[in-house]
């Protein structure tokens, strides 16, 4: 009885396993993507793709995001480590709370998050004045740093415990 259930999950059954999820693949990614990809391309190919990334102000863009997201990354990592070793020593019923606590930031839609930054920066008078965040990169930079402490302080925290 067991070679024979053995010999079935060995022929079609497994066979099943492994193409119907990659049917489902090729039919529901694979497909659009090159067709989006086929369609965007079209006859010139490539090169206008290239062309606009050798363009000064796309190499100016790509190296604004790349920069921003290293300094985005130290930055939250520095901050949210102390964050880290406090949920990582906390009681169970504590770390509860603080776990709870420090996700609110990142379930809260981006939309809102922007509106309390904005709300925050012309209350404070960061909007004007010595001390000018408002439209800056620094505010980009306070935004990641807020959205992705929960990342940080939830990983490392789990790590750590």
């Amino acid at each position: 009885m067991d070679r024979d259930r053995a010999r079935l999950i060995g022929g079609p059954a497994r066979a099943a396993t492994v193409l119907v999820p990659a049917g489902f693949l090729a039919v529901f990614f694979l497909y659009p993507v090159a067709t989006i990809l086929w369609r965007g391309l079209g006859a010139d190919g490539v090169t206008p793709v290239l062309d606009l990334a050798r363009s000064g102000r796309s190499r100016d863009v790509i190296w604004f995001t790349l920069w921003q997201a290293a300094v985005s990354t130290v930055l939250t990592v520095v901050v949210a480590l102390p964050g880290a070793a406090l949920l990582a020593r906390a009681r169970p019923r504590s770390r509860r709370w603080l776990r709870a606590l420090v996700t609110v930031p990142f379930v809260l839609p981006t939309v809102v998050v922007a509106g309390a930054f904005e709300a925050l920066f012309t209350e404070a008078g960061l909007d004007h004045g010595a001390v000018r965040l408002r439209h800056t990169v620094w505010a980009i930079l306070l935004a990641h740093v807020f959205f992705n402490y929960a990342v940080v302080v939830r990983t490392v925290g789990a790590f750590w415990a």
